[in-house]
């Protein structure tokens, strides 16, 4: 255990609030020299649902419709990707709740 364990946990608690995903929390400590594999362990042991957490980012954003149009869902799938969600996550996310 490093000495950044308690800002590692505290940084990503503050991440998962905005809330971003895995990818982008994880890239942002490895900008913050946090060794990638206690970075890894660190959202692992976070236990936070994501594919909720996309879900309810594409509501706060989109609303709660499910689009049918493919541009809008383009759009909504840059944005999570962008917020550092998975292609699955995302898919959970813009797709209609009966649909997944």
């Amino acid at each position: 255990m490093t000495r950044y364990r308690r800002f590692t946990k505290v940084f990503i608690r503050s991440r998962i609030s905005k809330p971003l995903g895995v990818n982008r929390i994880l890239q942002e400590l490895i900008q913050k020299d946090i060794d990638k594999t206690e970075a890894k362990e660190a959202i692992t042991d976070a236990n936070a649902d994501w594919f909720e957490l996309a879900k309810k980012l594409k509501e706060r954003k989109f609303g709660e419709e499910a689009s049918t149009d493919f541009k809008e869902k383009a759009k909504q799938s840059r944005y999570l990707q962008y917020r550092g969600f998975d292609f699955e996550q995302i898919k959970y996310a813009i797709s209609p709740s009966d649909e997944y």
